[in-house]
């Protein structure tokens, strides 16, 4: 059995908590309410930037390869494919480029890019590959529980459908074979802490979803730095 595999089984009562949250189960049938939505929009558009950072800088620090190339593909794909995505979404709710600018990152957001940025650029490289993994995969397996159950004109099929397709799943099928060739070379004490870091990374994931249900904010007024 394979190292994604074992670690996919390790996380699935996280995933099984974000498969049942109201979020998710609101987006499935299109009873989710749009501001929540686009609370969620502006978050993940500032995760994403963040994300492909991560992606980028494990890209940089693996050995040559194939494998360098398909971070560096999927460094592009995040920053491009989703941020159109989002962008038509947002745009769709007459929130433009000026609202993202304004945007201030949650501090769930915050936290969860920072760990991935961390893990990417200070651990081993096969525990900043394991730390980016779950957002491939758990938004997948979200796709596909969501598509089977929003209705031809659900309000956020658009949305499911994206992360449903068979390119975003053969990206994903790609990124766990990488980490299983990682995981296989690896010493013991690197695959357990492969294993910590997409555990964490997953548990994030779910925060994520529900800082934007429960609109997480500061909890102190946002204040402009003095100008020195």
């Amino acid at each position: 059995m394979s190292w994604s595999t074992d670690v996919r089984r390790a996380a699935q009562p996280v995933v099984d908590e974000i498969l049942a949250h109201p979020f998710l189960r609101g987006l499935a049938d299109g009873t989710l309410d749009p501001e929540v939505f686009d609370r969620y929009l502006l978050d993940d558009s500032a995760y994403l930037g963040e994300y492909a950072r991560a992606l980028a800088s494990c890209a940089s620090r693996l050995p040559g390869g194939p494998g360098v190339t398909q971070l560096a593909a999927a460094a592009i794909g995040a920053a491009d494919a989703e941020r159109l995505l989002h962008a038509q979404m947002l745009g769709e709710r007459g929130i433009g480029p000026d609202d993202l600018a304004a945007h201030v990152p949650t501090p769930t957001c915050t936290a969860y890019v920072s760990w991935l940025l961390r893990a990417a650029a200070l651990e081993p490289v096969e525990v900043g590959v394991a730390a980016v993994l779950p957002c491939f995969r758990v938004y997948l397996d979200v796709g596909l529980a969501c598509e089977r159950l929003v209705p031809a004109d659900g309000r956020y099929r658009t949305w499911v459908q994206a992360y449903a397709a068979d390119a975003f799943a053969e990206a994903v099928t790609q990124a766990e074979r990488l980490a299983d060739d990682l995981a296989d070379a690896a010493s013991p004490g690197v695959r357990a802490a492969m294993g910590a870091a997409y555990l964490r990374s997953a548990r994030y994931e779910y925060l994520f979803w529900d800082a934007a249900w429960r609109g997480d904010a500061w909890p102190c007024p946002d204040v402009q730095p003095p100008i020195l």
